[in-house]
């Protein structure tokens, strides 16, 4: 069974639509929360019925190359500790980048890898990780799963959409709010926040739009069910 795993709903709300419903014994969709201990304690519990596992979401731009909705499918997990690298299982990789160009959204920064932080990182700090690491974009979640699937003898990769790009920082009471309610309430409270939030919300739909396409080509293409291939409108 393929394992596809997201830290928020709305990472999955396009590729769930996407795929319609999928057949169960060869597909599982898990939202396993945001940071290291929510997505470590699922992918631990995930990773004992699937065969591969593949994580998905947003991420920001550590590359001064990549655009809002650009993908990048890492060729190697770093972590902000200094801990090793965990390469991407090149055959999962592999069908990541021919779903990609079959559903018109290319992987950009093919051969770069990404690095998980523990918190959102600003732009000062996307820039400094580009240059002293190499790392193409930024995410919370991935090294920590591409860790469990490593000491479970499981493929891992990652596509991410690119949401914040390389200048762009995300505003603390976006990145620390518990829910949508909360950022709407501190939106009412502070009404200058408007235009900066309907900006992320166009960036969110853009990198959603592109990340779906992507993944729906990759079920569709890699996993063997006739009744889940039916179901999957790329």
């Amino acid at each position: 069974m393929l394992a596809i795993l997201a830290p928020m709903p709305t990472e999955l709300s396009g590729i769930r639509r996407r795929l319609g419903r999928p057949n169960p014994a060869q597909l599982s969709l898990h939202v396993v929360g945001i940071g290291r201990p929510a997505a470590s304690a699922a992918a631990a519990q995930i990773a004992a019925g699937a065969d591969a596992i593949l994580m998905v979401g947003f991420c920001g731009a550590a590359s001064p190359h990549l655009a809002t909705g650009d993908l990048h499918a890492a060729a190697a997990f770093q972590c902000a500790d200094g801990a090793p690298a965990i390469p991407a299982a090149a055959t999962l990789l592999a069908a990541i980048h021919s779903a990609a160009q079959s559903s018109n959204a290319p992987v950009s920064a093919a051969a770069a890898p990404s690095i998980t932080t523990p918190a959102i990182a600003n732009a000062a700090a996307k820039q400094t990780l580009w240059r002293q690491h190499g790392a193409a974009s930024v995410n919370m979640e991935d090294y920590w799963v591409a860790q469990t699937a490593q000491a479970a003898s499981i493929p891992f990769a990652s596509i991410r959409a690119v949401l914040d790009t390389a200048e762009q920082t995300i505003p603390d009471y976006i990145g620390n709010a518990a829910a949508p309610a909360s950022i709407a309430m501190q939106t009412i409270a502070r009404p200058g926040r408007l235009p900066q939030l309907a900006r992320l919300a166009g960036q969110a739909q853009v990198a959603r739009r592109s990340l779906a396409r992507c993944v729906a080509a990759f079920v569709a293409a890699h996993v063997s069910s006739n009744s889940l291939a039916g179901a999957v409108r790329v």
